[in-house]
């Protein structure tokens, strides 16, 4: 599952909303066995955001996902650095 910015969420490569989630996952849960479903999510997403996703996730019948977050290209860098 991959969530950014905008309400954008993607499972699979498709562009899905939080019902079609529901059902994808759903769908899939038996080939999950168990195991921690991976969430991929731009740091820079409110939780408000989020809350919806994982909502239908838990309706899906998730019980465990692992939160991967993604930095913005060139966030962390010093800027200045190694300058005059």
């Amino acid at each position: 599952v991959f969530v950014s910015s905008g309400s954008y969420i993607s499972y699979r490569g498709t562009a899905v909303d939080t019902g079609g989630l529901t059902a994808m996952v759903a769908a899939d849960l038996a080939g999950l066995a168990g195991e921690h479903l991976p969430v991929v999510v731009d740091r820079s997403l409110p939780a408000s955001e989020l809350s919806p996703v994982l909502n239908a996730l838990t309706v899906a019948g998730v019980t465990k996902v692992r939160l991967i977050t993604l930095r913005a290209r060139g966030a962390g860098r010093h800027a200045g650095r190694g300058g005059s």
